[in-house]
């Protein structure tokens, strides 16, 4: 019986547990598992022993439409991964509070991990996710040594002291995060007279991590950039991203997908998974699902990229000016804040403000070697 096949009957015995994964969700799989397999691919060459993916809030592994979860996708490339590499140590992490969704988990990762590798460990509970998150201890020694990316994918906003129970973990433990925003929840709710509960349960979550949190001026993508900064100030992470996903069918902002990392590396994978996935879309929108497709008689990479450095070049002249800085700080404010990739940056950046002359490169190691080098904006 083939995968497909025993998927089709998990699905059938269970699809009172089971929702249809919608077209959003369908790519917010594809581009954590984009960057996922990137990933795998730096962690194989680290020294490392232990490589784990915690996913707080699991889901069932499998939708009813047969489409398979974020963790069971991360699963199948772990499977891999072990394959090929015996000598070290990976580790999957699984929580959900609905134990009928681990238990179809289970059945779905069993078709997954027929061979029972040696080194691969796969860990179930069924606990609070902000339960979960305050006792991972129990496991830590599993993230000593250890390359590790932690996933949160709440249903709504405001579940009560998540987002400092993820701030905690972040800074107690050296990992990546990907956090599901879901800022039209707070969008909808902020100041919804008609569900106090629900308002307070969201200031109180954002003002558990948001230093001098003003009510009264709210803004809610002032509040994501807040959480962000907030994080960059734990010991571990140093960069971060948003990417949005809107409703395919109204083209309304849903969720930002936010990634937090250690390594600049990390971020320089996850451009190159924006573009792979989404074609450096600055979103992902009913125009992009239209359009993906159809043939065009431009370059469309060409385009977006033209149109972010162009952008980006008066950014950089206003913030910079009469400043000597690194490369790797234009590289950082580059990828923080556009969705060029690291690779778009010494051609559609750092060479066109040197033609205009508001750059001078003081070629310290040459005139060849642009990202050992400093430059002087004027």
């Amino acid at each position: 019986m083939t995968n497909e096949e025993q998927f089709t009957k998990i699905i059938e015995k269970n699809t009172k547990h089971l929702e249809n994964a919608k077209e959003h969700t369908q790519y917010k799989i594809g581009y954590i598992k984009s960057y996922i397999s990137k990933w795998l691919k730096v962690a194989e060459r680290y020294n490392q022993n232990n490589v784990n993916f915690i996913d707080c809030m699991c889901n069932a592994g499998i939708y009813k439409n047969n489409i398979l979860c974020t963790c069971t996708e991360v699963v199948k490339l772990f499977v891999e991964s072990a394959k090929q590499f015996p000598h070290k140590q990976f580790n999957v992490f699984l929580n959900d509070y609905n134990e009928n969704r681990i238990k179809i988990l289970e059945e779905v990762i069993i078709v997954l991990n027929a061979e029972k590798l040696a080194n691969l460990n796969i860990y179930y509970d069924t606990c609070d996710v902000v339960q979960y998150l305050n006792n991972f201890p129990k496991y830590d020694n599993k993230l000593k040594n250890a390359l590790t990316i932690l996933y949160v994918d709440p249903y709504n906003f405001g579940i009560d002291n998540l987002l400092n129970s993820t701030l905690n973990f972040v800074d107690r433990y050296y990992c990546e995060l990907i956090y599901n925003f879901f800022s039209s929840d707070i969008r909808r709710n902020i100041s919804n007279d008609t569900a106090i509960n629900k308002s307070q349960s969201i200031l109180k979550e954002l003002k558990g991590v948001i230093e001098e949190f003003d009510v009264n001026e709210f803004d809610v993508l002032d509040a994501m950039v807040k959480v962000q900064e907030s994080y960059k100030k734990t010991r571990n992470i140093k960069y971060t991203f948003a990417y949005k996903f809107k409703v395919v069918k109204t083209n309304v902002e849903l969720y930002y997908i936010l990634y937090f990392t250690p390594n600049i590396r990390g971020l320089e994978l996850l451009k190159e998974s924006i573009w792979d996935v989404f074609g450096g879309e600055s979103s992902f929108s009913k125009y992009f699902v239209k359009y993906k497709d159809l043939p065009t008689l431009f370059d469309q990479e060409t385009m977006l990229v033209e149109s972010y450095a162009n952008e980006l070049v008066s950014i950089l002249k206003e913030k910079y000016n009469g400043l000597e800085v690194s490369y790797t700080e234009i590289e950082t404010y580059v990828l923080e804040n556009s969705f060029l990739k690291s690779t778009h940056i010494i051609k559609h950046i750092i060479k066109p403000l040197i033609k205009m002359n508001i750059l001078t490169k003081e070629n310290l190691k040459g005139s060849r070697n642009y990202k050992e080098d400093f430059y002087i904006f004027s």
